[in-house]
């Protein structure tokens, strides 16, 4: 299993996309690149050591699982 950046056969793609760009404006932070593992699992989690070079990994699973109210939390 490894992390992609994500493609149009991603569902909920561009909700995700949108609320990583929320709220990266809303803490006044870089927005971090995106990651999809494909995988029924329910999981995410973030890396990096500085702000200009973080990113978010989620996986499938998850994504189906969780609706937009849902990712922002």
């Amino acid at each position: 299993m490894h992390a992609e950046q994500p493609d149009e056969t991603v569902a909920d793609l561009p909700e995700l996309l949108n609320v990583v760009k929320e709220m990266s404006l809303a803490a006044g932070l870089p927005s971090p690149q995106v990651y999809v593992v494909k995988d029924f699992g329910s999981n995410a989690f973030t890396i990096g050591t500085i702000p200009s070079d973080s990113s978010i990994v989620v996986t499938t699973g998850l994504l189906e699982m969780l609706n937009r109210e849902e990712l922002q939390v």
